[in-house]
């Protein structure tokens, strides 16, 4: 063994393989893929992304497929129709879908809006806010479950 470790019957391969590698342009280690058809690309592709830990989600908004930075982000960035993002017109879209379709939500939302500006204009205080919005959300439970008929919800929430 010579004096920086190398085994003298190695001497002459060892200084070959740096030799070698000093006239290598990139750096790296690469694995090497025959692919035969397109499935085992995709394969290929998703296993890649899952050793990359990138998640892709489908946008609530416009349907389309994109990387999410966050497990909680529902809508891509991308321009809509309408000229704005789907991050930002997919939240609207979604409440308003919501208001339409549960009326008991509806009724409970434009309640609450107009009890939390009596708040903001000091016609109303705050811990009586407070218990009407505790009361008026285990109203909305037993109206959205069928316990409490819809119009003896309205009528509450108008008193």
């Amino acid at each position: 063994v010579c004096r920086d470790g190398i085994p003298t019957n190695m001497d002459e391969s060892f200084k070959s393989a740096v030799n070698f590698a000093k006239g290598m342009t990139a750096s790296g280690i690469y694995e090497k893929y025959e692919v035969d058809n397109l499935y085992q690309l995709l394969h290929l592709e998703v296993l890649f992304m899952i050793n990359a830990n990138i998640m892709i989600k489908r946008c609530k908004n416009c349907g389309k497929y994109f990387i999410v930075n966050d497990r909680k982000k529902a809508y891509c960035d991308r321009i809509y129709e309408s000229g704005k993002s789907c991050s930002s017109i997919g939240p609207k879209r979604s409440f308003k879908k919501k208001m339409e379709s549960e009326p008991a939500l509806a009724l409970y939302n434009r309640a609450y809006k107009t009890h939390y500006a009596r708040v903001k204009s000091n016609k109303m205080g705050k811990e009586s806010f407070s218990t009407w919005s505790k009361e008026a959300k285990e109203m909305l439970e037993k109206a959205r479950s069928g316990e409490l008929d819809i119009d003896v919800f309205r009528k509450w929430l108008k008193n």
